[in-house]
């Protein structure tokens, strides 16, 4: 799993937690519902302005979408820090 799992669980998350549809969230946000559709399911990457517009439409800031609390953003940031080693002072990385 990469970053793209992280946002994508959070996304989805948020949409979840408002109770609002893809097209909801794709209106509020002013982009297609195929983006939303392909963000939530990881299958587009997508670059920090591309987030704003979700940001925007949540009222959240980015640090919520990139390390969102819902499971399956913590699943999928575990899984993404899990491969990788001690940093060159030994520190385990957060």
């Amino acid at each position: 799993m990469d970053l793209k799992h992280i946002y994508s669980a959070s996304i989805r998350a948020e949409r979840a937690r408002r109770g609002w549809s893809q097209a909801e969230l794709a209106s509020r946000a002013g982009v297609p519902r195929s983006e939303v559709a392909d963000l939530e399911l990881a299958r587009r990457r997508a670059f920090v302005g591309d987030l704003v517009p979700y940001c925007e439409a949540f009222g959240v800031g980015l640090d919520v979408l990139l390390s969102g609390d819902h499971p399956d953003a913590v699943r999928a940031r575990r899984a993404l820090f899990a491969g990788m080693g001690p940093t060159s002072d030994g520190d385990r990385p957060v």
